[in-house]
């Protein structure tokens, strides 16, 4: 298995996107997590409401195992 989390990596990333909430109307920025396994993106998992902390901790999650996605 540890051979399997050298393959893992992530990018994260800043996501404008068009929406109403209760305070404004208007583009809002998200963060969106890139999960790579090798050459081959596994997931890109948008975190609204969410901040660069957060992204962080699911970056490292994913490289370290503990996120799972089953097919």
């Amino acid at each position: 298995m540890q051979n399997d989390l050298k393959k893992r990596t992530s990018v994260i990333r800043r996501k404008t996107v068009m929406g109403k909430n209760k305070d404004h109307e208007g583009p809002d920025t998200i963060y969106v997590v890139d999960l790579w396994e090798g050459d081959t993106l596994v997931e890109a998992r948008e975190l609204p409401g969410k901040n660069s902390y957060y992204a962080k901790d699911v970056a490292e999650n994913w490289e370290n195992g503990i996120i799972q996605i089953s097919e």
